[in-house]
């Protein structure tokens, strides 16, 4: 009677903690079938960011930025600015409807209209492009409009743009809320660091670490596990059955 009572607990306790696991992860969307580009940065040499992801959307180095040991997690990426106006271009990514841009950048003394990340036509048509602004960073189609009211320079901090599919996009630095604007918003050729007008130099100065776009719209709470945990790590507490063995290349988060 004990053994039995004993085996009932540890099987009551086992539920318990599956439930608690599985409460935890069931308001997350993201898995690799959602991920249409992932640039973790941790070659570290080269002049190509490879797209963890399966989708081949490897990204290509215009005009030489820099591989740096300072990244968030590892290595990661440096740009400086105006001088060289390098980029990584990583191309169409056939976004539309629902998507979600997530990244790490530690800007450097952040100009007015420094370029985080760009379409390569805008913002001369409908587009998607994002700067630095005061103390705000902003999103572009038909208006420069603040999603996120405040941010740090000189720091690692994360941001997270939310596209709802309707015409709505909110933004998200450090996992926090910000603000939401509506727009219609088009993605073509992609660059990270990127201002394809190039009238005004406006580029990127800083590091870059961990840049994903998803093709859902990620909740709060999908963000904070991000945020927190790193992509790879966070994407990792899926069942095995959604992984493949690209996460073999892929680093594990400190």
């Amino acid at each position: 009677m004990k053994v039995v009572m004993a085996n009932l607990m540890l099987t009551c306790v086992g539920l318990i903690v599956l439930s608690l696991m599985f409460t935890g992860m069931s308001s997350a969307e993201f898995d690799l079938k959602t991920v249409v580009g992932m640039w973790l940065f941790d070659e570290g040499k080269g002049n190509t960011a490879a797209d963890s992801s399966e989708n081949g959307n490897d990204g290509k180095f215009e005009n030489d930025p820099k591989w740096t040991k300072d990244g968030k997690f590892g290595s990661g990426l440096e740009f400086d600015g105006n001088e060289s106006k390098g980029h990584v271009l990583v191309g169409d990514l056939g976004l539309s409807g629902e998507v979600t841009l997530v990244l790490w950048a530690n800007p450097r003394d952040a100009a007015n209209d420094d370029r985080l990340i760009s379409n390569i036509n805008g913002p001369t048509n409908p587009a998607f492009t994002t700067r630095y602004q005061g103390e705000t960073v902003e999103i572009w189609s038909s208006a420069w409009k603040p999603v996120i009211p405040k941010f740090d320079d000189n720091k690692w901090g994360h941001y997270a743009f939310v596209f709802d599919g309707k015409g709505n996009v909110t933004g998200y630095y450090n996992g926090k809320e910000g603000e939401t604007v509506a727009d219609t918003y088009t993605f073509t050729e992609i660059g990270i660091g990127a201002n394809f007008l190039d009238q005004w130099g406006q580029y990127f100065s800083g590091l870059f670490d961990e840049i994903a776009f998803f093709s859902v719209a990620l909740t709060e709470d999908d963000i904070e596990v991000i945020m927190t945990k790193g992509l790879k790590s966070a994407l990792a507490v899926y069942p095995a059955g959604k992984l493949t063995t690209t996460w073999g290349n892929i680093k594990v988060s400190p």
